[in-house]
C-alpha cells in the first residue's frame, strides 16, 4: 500500500506538471451536455480536457451521437487516484464518433467507461475515422477501464492503401476490459484494395491490458493488430460469432500476440477462440491455460485462396482445448510447450488437427497428455526437429497418425508413451504411404518406455520409405511388433540403431520387428539387444515375402528371445515364384540369443536363404530350449539355410539335439544295429529306433515333441508258419522308440520284420528297412512247449531274490507248461553260494589250518620283526640322534622277535616231536613211578557241570585210567582190541574240532612227559617274555642316559660331529658302542638256538616249517649279526658304504629268512591244501606208535587195534595247539592258562 501510495503521488505530481505545460480546461458534469461544442471549439489546439468529477452521466445524452473532429493534440484526461467515470447508465447513448484530420491524436487518460448498452447492434460507444485517404491519426487509450459494455465497444474504420506510419493508429495502454458482452473491437478498410499493404495500414496495439468477463473481443478486417503483454481471463462468446476472441476473416490481415496470457477460459458456445482466415499470425511468449471451448480448438485457421501462416514461438498450453485446426496452412511451432492434458473423451488430437498444412515442430515439448485420439492431424506434412514426447497415453489409434506424406523426424525424445487403444490396432506412429514412395524419416530419435495395445510404430501402404538412423528404441512393450511393417513394398534403412528391450506381447504377431510383403531391408551398424516376442523372431521376423533384398552388416543380436527364432525368424514366402533375392551378411554376430523352442539365434522357412553371401558371421552362446542352438531350419536345409561352412559357431545349445543346427526329423533309423537276429522262440528282440535330423543327426528329444510319431512292427505273411508277436507297438520318448520287450514266438524259420510308421505330429512319411531275423530251437536251460502249433521258450522263473549276477535260474523239468518258482531252482555260480547265491564265498585264513595249526599269531609276530628290521635302514645315516635311536631300538627289537619265535617254534616241536632215532635211555619199561607222582599229585579233573568235582591227590593213575574233555566220553576201561566203538566214537568226536573238544587217551607214561614238556615251554615263554622286557628296558635306559647327556653339552661337538672319510662331518650315534655289544650278544645266543635246530633237525610228528627255519639259521647268522659286526667295526668312518653294505645284507638275510619261514605255508595256499595235514606235517615212520609216543614199541604184536592216522595226527597238531597257548578269554576277561589248567583240557580247542 505504501509503495502505491508513492507511486500515485509521483504520477500526480507528473500530471499536474504535464497539466500546467498545457491549455487545459476542466470539465465538469453539468458540462457534459455542452461536450460537443466544448470539443469542436478547441479542436485546432493543443488541449487537455481536465474531468475532475469523480462521475459523469453520460445518460443526458441519451439518444445522442458526440461527434469529435481531432486534427491537433486533444486529452481527456484525469489525474486523480480513482479514475473519473463515464457511466453511460445503459440509456440508448448513440455513441462517440471520433473524425480524425491529418496528424490529429485524441488520448484517454484514467477514465473508466462503464454501463453503456444499445439495441442496435451496428452501434458502437467509440467509432474512429477520417474521409482522407492515408490520414494519419493516433487514438489513445491509456489507464482506463472498459467496464459493463453490453454493446459494441470500439470500431476503426480505415480509409488506406499503404502502411504510412508505424505507430499505432489506435492504441489501448494498460487498459482493463471487465464484464464486456459485445466486440471490444472492430476494424475495416473502406478501400477495397487486394494488395496486403492496404490491409496492413491500419494498426491497432493492445499492450498490457488486462480482458475479463467478456465475450467476442475482436472483430478484424484489414488490420495490423497487435497484443503485446495482455492478460486474458473467463472470455467467452455469444451466440451467431466466429471466435470468442479474434475473428479475422479478411485476407492478409497481420495479427502478433506477444507475452500475453489467456487463462481460464471457458466457451461453451462451439466457436474457437481464435478464427482466422488467409492470415499471417504470430503467437510468441504466450500462455494458454484452462482454457476450453466446445468447438475443440483454441485457434481454426482456415483458407479461402492462399495459405494462413501462423507461428507459435516460445508458447505454453497448459491444460487446454486443442489447440490448432484448419486447411492448407503453413504452421511452425517451435520453442513451446503443451502439457498437462486431459481429453480422453475428446475426437480432436490435442495439437492439431489440420490437413494439407505443412507442419514444421521444433524445439518443443509435449508432456503429460492424456487424450482419447491422437496426438496431431494425420493428413498433414510434418517437419519434427529437437522435440521431446513425455508422459503421454491415449486411447486412440495413433499418438502420431501420419498419412499419405513424407514426414522428417529428427532429434525427437520419447518418453513414456502409452497407448490404449483397440487391441491390434493402437499404435505410437501409425505411417500409411501412397503409391509414390513415399517416406518417414526418423534421425537421431530415442525412445524410451513406450506401451501400446498394437504395434508401436505401424507402416503400411503401397510403397514407401522407411529410413531410421542413429536412433534408440529401447523399454517398449506393444501387443504387437515395436515396428510393424506390412507395406506391399517398402524399403527400409536402419543405420546406427539401438534396439533394446523391447518386447512384442502379442503371441499371434511375431517379431520385436516385423516385415512383410516384398521388402528392400538395409541393417547397418545396429545393435538389438535384449528384446522378447512372445511369438517368433524376438529381434525381426519376416513373414509372407514375395521378395527379399537383405543386406545386415556390422550388427550384432545380442540376448533376444522368442518362441521360435530368438534374434530372426524367416517364414516362408507367400507366393512360390522365381524372384531373386540378394542376401548378405557380413560381420554379424548372434549371441545369447534364446528360442523357446526352435532356434535359438536364427529360424529359417525361407527357401532362398541358401544365396546369401556370408563374411564373418558368427553364433556364439545361443539355446534353443528344444532344438537348433544356433540355427533352425524345419527341412530342405539346403535351400533355406545359411551356408554353415561360412559361419563360426561357439557354446551353442540345443537342449535336445542340434546345438548348433539342425532341421525337423527327417528318417527313422535302427540305432542298435549290432543286435542278435538269430533268437530263439520268445526271446526278446530289443530294436530300437532313433530319430535323426538332415544333418544325420540324432535327435535327443527332451521334451517328447515326437511322442505323436509310433511304430508298429508286423510280420511279412508270405507262407509263413503260426506265429505270436507281443508288445510290437511304441512311441517315441526321447527320440527313441524302444522295442526291448517285443517277442516273437514261432517255430524255427526265417522272419522278416516290418515297420510301419503312424505320424501324427506332421506330415511326413519315413521309409524305415524291414529286418530279417531267423528263429532257432530252445536251450538247453529254457521250458518249451507247444500251445495252437506255435513253440514257445521260455526262461525259468526263479524267486526275486535269486542274484542273476551270481547264479542262473535252471528249470526242474525242461518240457512243461509249468514256469513258476517252485518249479525251478537258483543255481549258484563259482565263488558265490546260499539258496540265491546272495553270498560270496569268502577266503578265511582261520579255515585255513596250515595257518592256523602251524601258530597265526607266531606268524604275525614274526612278520612284523622282519619289517622292523627293514624299518631300521630307513634310520641309519644317522642324521641326529633321533635317527640314531630309531635305527638302534628298530633293529634289535626286530631281531628279538624273529629270534624268539625261531626258539618257540624250535622249543615246541623239539618237547612234542617224536626222534626215529634209537634212545638206549629212554625204555619203555623203565619210567620210574617218582615222575608218575609228581603228575599225579597236581591233576586236577574239573567236571564242567559243576555238579561234583573227584580230586585225585597222593594216588598213582595206572596205565588204565582214561581221562576224558567236557561230557564228551567217561570212562575207566583201557582200549583193547574189541572196543572199536569206543574208538569210533572217539573219532567222531575228535574230528568236530569247532564244536567238541579233542579226546586223548595216554598211557601214564605219556601223561608225565607230556606234563613235563608243558611246564618247560610254559617256562621258556616265561623267560622270553622276561628276556624281551629286560633287554628292551636296557635299551630305553641307555637311549634316555644318552639323550640327557646330548641335551646338557656332556658330549661335546668334537665327540657328536666327526669328519667322514668324504671329508664331511656327520653326526656320530653314541649308540654304535652299545649296537656292537648286542650284535656280539646275539651271534653268541645263536649257538643255542643252533643247538637245538640240530637236535630237532631228524625229528617227526613236526611241522614242517622247522625244516625252513632250520635251512635259515646259518645264513642269518652269516648275514645278519655278524655281517652286521663287521661293517661297524671296519666301516665305521665311512657312514655311505656301511650304509650301503648293511641295507643289502639286511636285505640279503631276512629276505630269505621270511621266503624260508613262509615257503611252506604259501606252497600249500597255492596247492589249495590248506587244510592237508600232509603238506605242512612231518608224518611219522609207519614203525611209530601213537599211542605210547614210540618206535617199535611192539605193543600192536599183542593189541591189535585199527589206528586211523589222520585221527592221531589231529591230536598230535591239537597237542601242539594247546601247549602253546598262553592266554584265553573267558567271560570278556584275558587270563593266563597255566599248565595245570592246560593239562585238565579246559578250553582245549
Amino acid at each position: 500500500m505504501r509503495i502505491n501510495y508513492i507511486l500515485f503521488v509521483i504520477i500526480l505530481i507528473y500530471s499536474i506538471s504535464y497539466v500546467q505545460t498545457k491549455n487545459t480546461v476542466r470539465i465538469k458534469n453539468k458540462d457534459l451536455i455542452n461536450i460537443e461544442n466544448t470539443v469542436r471549439q478547441y479542436q485546432n489546439q493543443e488541449i487537455i480536457f481536465y474531468f475532475p468529477d469523480k462521475e459523469y452521466d453520460f445518460s443526458v445524452l441519451s439518444s445522442t451521437t458526440l461527434n469529435f473532429i481531432i486534427s491537433s493534440n486533444i486529452t481527456f484526461y484525469n489525474y486523480n487516484k480513482n479514475k473519473t467515470i463515464f457511466n453511460f447508465k445503459n440509456k440508448e447513448f448513440k455513441g462517440i464518433n471520433i473524425n480524425f484530420k491529418n496528424n490529429g491524436k485524441l488520448r484517454f487518460y484514467n477514465i473508466l467507461f462503464k454501463n453503456y448498452s444499445t439495441n442496435s447492434k451496428e452501434l458502437y460507444l467509440i467509432k474512429s475515422f477520417y474521409n482522407e485517404i492515408n490520414t494519419n491519426y493516433h487514438l489513445v487509450f491509456e489507464d482506463c477501464i472498459f467496464e459493463d459494455i453490453s454493446s459494441n465497444l470500439y470500431l476503426s474504420v480505415s480509409r488506406c492503401l499503404k502502411i504510412t506510419q508505424n505507430e499505432p493508429h489506435t492504441l489501448f495502454y494498460n487498459c482493463q476490459f471487465i464484464n464486456n458482452n459485445s466486440k471490444i473491437m472492430h476494424t475495416y478498410n473502406e478501400v477495397d484494395d487486394p494488395k496486403d499493404e492496404a490491409s496492413l495500414c491500419n494498426i491497432v496495439e493492445y499492450s498490457n491490458c488486462f480482458f475479463t468477463s467478456s465475450n467476442n473481443l475482436f472483430k478484424l478486417n484489414n488490420v495490423n493488430l497487435k497484443i503485446n503483454n495482455s492478460s486474458f481471463e473467463n472470455i467467452s462468446s455469444i451466440s451467431n460469432t466466429d471466435s470468442s476472441i479474434i475473428e479475422s476473416k479478411s485476407k492478409s490481415n497481420k495479427i502478433e500476440i506477444n507475452n500475453s496470457i489467456f487463462k481460464n477460459s471457458n466457451n461453451d458456445i462451439g466457436v474457437p477462440f481464435m478464427h482466422f482466415i488467409e492470415n499471417s499470425i504470430l503467437i510468441q511468449n504466450v500462455t494458454f491455460s484452462k482454457c476450453f471451448t466446445n468447438f475443440g480448438f483454441l485457434i481454426s485457421v482456415n483458407k479461402s485462396t492462399n495459405k494462413n501462416k501462423l507461428i507459435i514461438d516460445n508458447s505454453v498450453f497448459d491444460d487446454v482445448s486443442s489447440i490448432i485446426t484448419g486447411n492448407s496452412n503453413d504452421i511452425e511451432y517451435k520453442n513451446s510447450e503443451l502439457k498437462n492434458i486431459n481429453s480422453k473423451k475428446s475426437t480432436n488430437p490435442p495439437h492439431n488437427n489440420c490437413k494439407s498444412t505443412s507442419f514444421r515442430i521444433i524445439n518443443s515439448t509435449f508432456k503429460n497428455i492424456s487424450i482419447g485420439t491422437s496426438l496431431i492431424g494425420s493428413e498433414s506434412i510434418y517437419n519434427i526437429t529437437n522435440v521431446n514426447l513425455n508422459n503421454i497415453s491415449t486411447n486412440g489409434n495413433a499418438v502420431i497418425d501420419l498419412m499419405y506424406n513424407t514426414h522428417y523426424f529428427n532429434n525427437v525424445t520419447i518418453t513414456n508413451i502409452v497407448n490404449n487403444g483397440d487391441a491390434g490396432e493402437a499404435s505410437f506412429i501409425s505411417f500409411e504411404s501412397r503409391e509414390e514412395n513415399q517416406k518417414l524419416i526418423l534421425k537421431n530419435i530415442s525412445i524410451d518406455n513406450g506401451k501400446s495395445n498394437g504395434p508401436f510404430i505401424k507402416i503400411k501402404g503401397n510403397s514407401n520409405v522407411i529410413d531410421i538412423e542413429d536412433s534408440n528404441i529401447s523399454n517398449v512393450k506393444s501387443y504387437g511388433a515395436i515396428i510393424k511393417n506390412v507395406s506391399k513394398k517398402s524399403k527400409v534403412v536402419m543405420r546406427r540403431v539401438n534396439f533394446y528391450e523391447n518386447e512384442n506381447l502379442d503371441k499371434s504377431q511375431c517379431g520385436a520387428i516385423h516385415f512383410e510383403n516384398s521388402l528392400d531391408l538395409s541393417i547397418s551398424n545396429s545393435v538389438f539387444l535384449n528384446n522378447t516376442s512372445k511369438s517368433n523372431g524376438g529381434a525381426i521376423c519376416m513373414k509372407n515375402l514375395n521378395d527379399l533384398n537383405l543386406s545386415i552388416e556390422s550388427s550384432r543380436y545380442i540376448s533376444n528371445a522368442a518362441v521360435n527364432g530368438g534374434a530372426l525368424y524367416l517364414d516362408k514366402t507367400l507366393i512360390n515364384n522365381n524372384f531373386q533375392s540378394n542376401i548378405k551378411l557380413t560381420n554379424v554376430t548372434f549371441q545369447s540369443n534364446i528360442a523357446y523352442d526352435y532356434g535359438g539365434a536364427l529360424y529359417s522357412d525361407y527357401d532362398k536363404l541358401y544365396v546369401a553371401e556370408i563374411q564373418d558371421v558368427n553364433f556364439n552362446k545361443n539355446i534353443a530350449n528344444i532344438a537348433g542352438g544356433a540355427i533352425f531350419v524345419p527341412n530342405e536345409y539346403n535351400k533355406k539355410s545359411l551356408d554353415i561352412s561360412k559361419c563360426n559357431f561357439v557354446n551353442n545349445i540345443g537342449e535336445t539335439h542340434g546345438n548348433d543346427f539342425t532341421t525337423e526329423v527327417s528318417y527313422i533309423k535302427l540305432s542298435n544295429t549290432d543286435i542278435n537276429t538269430i533268437i530263439k522262440s520268445g526271446d526278446y528282440i530289443p530294436l530300437k529306433f532313433s530319430l535323426y535330423d538332415e544333418y544325420g543327426k540324432f535327435i535327443f528329444d527332451k521334451f517328447n515333441i515326437y511322442s505323436g510319431i509310433s511304430l508298429s512292427i508286423n510280420i511279412q505273411n508270405n507262407d509263413t508258419p503260426k506265429y505270436e508277436i507281443r508288445e510290437n507297438k511304441c512311441t517315441f520318448f526321447m527320440g527313441i522308440c524302444d522295442f526291448s520287450q517285443f517277442r516273437l514266438f514261432a517255430h524255427p524259420s526265417n522272419y522278416t520284420l516290418n515297420i510301419e510308421c503312424e505320424n501324427h505330429y506332421n506330415n511326413a512319411i519315413f521309409q524305415i528297412d524291414s529286418i530279417d531275423v531267423k528263429v532257432n530251437t530252445c536251450n538247453r536251460n529254457q521250458i518249451q512247449y507247444q500251445k495252437n502249433d506255435i513253440l514257445y521258450c521260455e526262461n525259468p522263473i526263479c524267486n526275486n531274490k535269486c542274484n542273476l549276477k551270481s547264479g542262473e535260474c535252471i528249470p526242474i523239468n525242461h518240457y512243461t507248461t509249468e514256469n513258476t518258482i517252485e518249479t525251478n531252482i537258483c543255481q549258484c555260480f563259482d565263488g558265490y553260494e546260499g539258496i540265491f547265491c546272495e553270498i560270496k564265498s569268502m577266503i578265511n585264513l582261520e579255515d585255513k589250518r596250515v595257518i592256523n595249526d602251524t601258530g597265526y599269531y607266531k606268524h604275525l609276530f614274526y612278520s612284523f620283526g622282519i619289517l622292523l628290521i627293514f624299518l631300521s635302514s630307513m634310520f641309519g645315516d644317522y642324521k641326529n640322534y633321533i635317527y640314531c635311536t630309531l635305527n638302534f631300538f628298530s633293529y634289535h627289537n626286530g631281531f628279538l622277535i624273529i629270534y624268539f619265535v625261531s626258539t618257540i617254534h624250535l622249543q615246541l616241536n623239539l618237547a612234542l616231536g617224536a626222534n626215529p632215532l634209537p634212545n638206549p635211555n629212554n625204555n619203555y619199561n623203565d619210567y620210574s613211578s617218582s615222575e608218575e607222582d609228581d603228575v599225579s599229585n597236581e591233576i586236577v579233573i574239573m567236571n564242567n557241570n559243576n555238579e561234583d568235582q573227584m580230586i585225585a591227590k597222593g594216588k598213582n593213575i595206572t596205565g588204565d585210567k582214561i581221562i576224558t574233555g567236557n561230557k564228551d566220553i567217561i570212562g575207566t576201561k583201557r582200549i583193547s582190541s574189541g572196543s572199536s566203538s569206543l574208538i569210533d566214537s572217539s573219532i567222531e568226536n575228535t574230528r568236530n574240532i569247532s564244536s567238541r573238544k579233542l579226546n586223548i587217551t595216554i598211557r601214564t607214561k605219556n601223561i608225565n612227559k607230556l606234563y613235563k614238556n608243558i611246564k618247560t615251554i610254559n617256562a621258556l615263554y616265561s623267560k622270553l617274555y622276561i628276556y624281551y622286557l629286560f633287554i628292551n628296558i636296557f635299551m630305553i635306559v641307555i637311549i634316555i642316559i644318552q639323550a640327557f647327556n646330548e641335551k646338557y653339552n656332556k658330549i661335546n661337538d668334537d665327540e657328536k660331529y666327526i669328519i667322514d672319510e668324504s671329508k664331511k662331518f656327520r653326526y656320530n650315534c653314541p649308540l654304535i658302542q652299545y649296537d656292537n655289544g648286542l650284535n656280539i650278544i646275539e651271534i653268541i645266543v645263536f649257538i643255542q638256538l643252533v643247538a637245538k635246530s640240530k637236535k630237532v633237525w631228524n625229528y617227526e610228528c613236526i611241522f614242517k616249517i622247522i625244516q625252513y627255519i632250520n635251512y635259515s639259521i646259518p645264513i642269518w647268522i652269516t648275514t645278519g649279526p655278524i655281517a652286521k659286526l663287521i661293517f661297524n667295526f671296519f666301516l665305521q668312518n665311512n657312514l655311505k658304504s656301511k650304509l650301503l653294505m648293511v641295507s643289502i645284507f639286511n636285505i640279503i638275510c631276512y629276505l630269505s629268512l621270511y621266503y624260508l619261514y613262509m615257503r611252506n605255508i604259501i606252497y600249500t595256499v597255492i596247492k589249495k591244501q590248506s587244510n592237508n595235514t600232509k603238506f605242512f606235517f612231518k608224518y611219522p615212520s609207519p614203525n611209530f606208535c601213537f599211542e605210547h609216543k614210540e618206535y617199535d614199541c611192539n605193543c600192536y604184536i599183542t593189541n591189535k587195534v585199527c589206528i586211523d592216522t589222520e585221527f592221531q595226527i589231529n591230536i598230535c597238531i591239537n597237542e601242539y595247539k594247546y601247549c602253546s597257548k598262553i592266554f584265553e578269554i573267558s567271560n570278556g576277561k584275558i587270563k593266563f592258562v597255566s599248565d595245570i589248567k592246560k593239562f585238565s583240557h579246559k578250553n582245549l580247542i
